[in-house]
């Protein structure tokens, strides 16, 4: 999945609306920056957002600054580094992320292990904007991390599909 999305933002020539991204915009999630803040600007129906939580709850997520997420304080501090490089630096960056995430407001954390790629991209006035695609998966590369936590999170949330 990640694969095709690197191929597809390459082929747009980094373009948020150039068809070549087309297929990927379901599971896209667009940031914009401002004033040195991050906020959602569009939520893919097919992300992994959107899959994790209610699509009422990932809907509402638009307009809402990246620190208003229900992540921990240490994932939002990792995002909004990652996406400051990513974002001012151009190009593209892959983690590869295990955490603990609720899937509810106040529910319990539940481990999930993904992969993300970030590119940078630009809307048809030009102006930047940040493109997240997130693909839960039990294939992590973390050194450290015992496979039997990458793999703690349910059969069921794996998203290893060609788009």
């Amino acid at each position: 999945m990640l694969q095709r999305g690197l191929l597809a933002w390459s082929n747009a020539r980094f373009q948020i609306e150039d068809p070549a991204l087309e297929p990927l915009k379901p599971y896209l999630l667009l940031y914009r920056e401002y004033q040195s803040t991050w906020f959602c600007v569009s939520v893919g129906e097919k992300s992994s957002y959107a899959s994790w939580h209610d699509w009422t709850r990932a809907k509402s997520a638009i307009g809402q600054p990246v620190t208003e997420s229900p992540a921990g304080p240490e994932i939002r501090q990792f995002v909004t580094h990652a996406y400051t490089q990513v974002f001012h630096g151009g190009g593209a960056r892959l983690d590869h992320i295990f955490a603990r995430l609720s899937r509810e407001k106040d529910g319990p954390l539940l481990p999930v292990s993904f992969q993300r790629l970030l590119m940078s991209c630009s809307l048809p006035d030009g102006g930047p904007v940040l493109a997240s695609l997130v693909a839960r998966t039990h294939r992590l590369d973390i050194p450290d991390l015992s496979p039997d936590k990458i793999t703690s999170m349910p059969k069921e949330l794996v998203m290893e599909f060609d788009i």
